[in-house]
Order: C-alpha cells, then structure tokens, then sequence
C-alpha cells in the first residue's frame, strides 16, 4: 500500500494477533514496509496501533496532497517530501538494531539505480534469483526506509554509493517468502476508493508497479481492502482510519481466506480459562 494506505497492514496484523495466528516471515513491499519493520522489530499488535497513530498525529506536517501531482511527476516541482521526518520517526519506533539480530523474519526489497540488480535486505540467508544480491548487514529502520523510497515524493537511500529505489512486485516478493521457507503468503493490498482523485504519491506508486496478480505463485491469497472514500495515500492524518479499515476487512474475510488457503489446522488456539493445558 503507498503512503497512509499501508496502515491497513497494521489492522490485518492486529487481527491475526487476536486469532493467535503467528506470521512465519514478513514482507513490505512499498509503504508496507514500515509495518513489516515493526513486526520484524518485535512490536506488539497494540505499539503498532501506538505507531499508526503517532505517523497519523504527523499530517499536519506531513506531504499534502495538494501538490500538483503532474508538476512533480514532470520533474517542474521539488520532491514533496525528502523523508526526514519520516526517516527519524521510523528509527525511532523500529530502531537500530540489525537485520541478522532481530527477533522476527522477513526481508525488504529495493533495487540499485545503477544496475537495476535487485538487493534483499535480509534476516538470515535465503535463496534468492539469479544477479539478485542480498545483506544483513543492515539496521532494520534503514532496509525499511529504502524500500519504501518513492521518488520524487520520497527521497532514495543511499547503499554502498548508490541510491536504492523500490521494487514494487508482489510475485517476486511472494516466491521468496515461499523460498524463505513460508508454506503459504497472505497478500494484503489496500485499494484507494473509485470515489478519490489519485494524489502524486498513487501515481507514483502505479507508475512502478508491475501487472502481479496472474503472476502468483499457487500458495498465495489475495485480501483487498477499500480504503476511506476521504483518504488519500499522502493524507497522513487518515491513518487511523486505513488501520480501521484494515482490521475491519480482515475481520470479515480472514477465516473464510485461511480456509481456502488450507491454513484451518494450522491456527494456535486459546485453551479455555481454567482448563488442563
């Protein structure tokens, strides 16, 4: 999901928190990579809530989207947004700590502008595709932070001298969570409401955005969830409700995807209070 669209990711993680369905490895593709940090970080479902709302407290210093989307996707306005707010309070809530160290597993994925070679920023070793380079050696804040580059709206990070862009592809990311050892990927992909004008930052994102859904492997589902008809993905104020719409959505459709999935014995369910465990 681009911008305030990703805290849906929030609301869906929070859900399978609740169902006590615990993710094997996570990945952020995008904005959703700030979520995917703070999972890896080892962030609760309710400091993730703290976390959504913190970023939403932000709008009003946030990108606008009031920016003409045309003039700096042309190249005829400065980038909205050069990220440092954004990159701080990142650090902030996910910290510092390495790759290889953290508590969770998962992965980000970025591309060098240079040689277009894909990069995986890792937690451990995993099997990856031919030119594909990969590192832990990396503080999870800052593999978040370049994967959810977006120039212009969001400046690039710099890695060994190059700057890193996104690699905005779902398919890829899902055959190497699967390849990471996932028996199966749950998509989650926020849809901006028919009823919304698109902002610079969606047209930036569909821009890099490659045809996916025919392209997934057979062991991943796909939850699409509408996002506010008044939420826009540079309207960080509409964050809570993103997450809300998240939680709801998931809440509606999540037992009858695991099912379809063939996850339904795959659930760690509660024993009632006061039971023999």
């Amino acid at each position: 999901g681009a911008g305030a669209f990703a805290a849906a990711n929030a609301g869906v993680m929070a859900e399978l928190s609740r169902r006590r369905v615990e993710s094997y490895a996570v990945c952020g593709l995008q904005f959703g990579a700030w979520p995917a940090a703070l999972h890896i970080a080892g962030r609760s479902a309710g400091e993730m809530h703290d976390a959504v709302d913190q970023m939403g407290r932000m709008g009003s210093r946030a990108p606008l989207p009031a920016h003409s989307a045309r003039s700096v996707l042309g190249g005829k306005a400065q980038a909205i947004s050069e990220g440092r707010r954004l990159s701080h309070l990142l650090t902030a809530q996910a910290g510092q700590r390495m790759l290889s160290a953290c508590p969770r597993q998962g992965f980000f994925l970025c591309r060098t502008s240079r040689s277009d070679r894909p990069l995986i920023l890792t937690t451990r070793p995993c099997e990856h595709p031919p030119g594909a380079m990969t590192t832990m050696q990396a503080s999870v804040s800052f593999a978040a932070r370049a994967a959810l580059a977006m120039p212009p709206v969001l400046s690039s990070m710099q890695w060994m001298g190059a700057p890193l862009l996104p690699m905005n592809d779902p398919a890829m990311a899902c055959r190497l969570l699967l390849a990471f050892g996932a028996h199966r990927v749950l998509v989650i992909s926020p849809q901006p409401s028919p009823l919304h004008e698109p902002d610079a930052l969606e047209l930036a994102s569909l821009s890099s955005t490659h045809p996916w859904e025919h392209a997934l492997p057979e062991r991943a589902g796909v939850l699409k969830i509408r996002m506010p008809d008044d939420a826009g993905a540079l309207n960080f104020s509409k964050m809570r409700a993103c997450r809300e719409a998240g939680e709801q959505a998931a809440a509606q459709a999540l037992d009858a995807m695991l099912d379809e999935m063939g996850l339904t014995r795959c659930r760690i369910l509660p024993f009632r209070a006061g039971s023999a465990q």
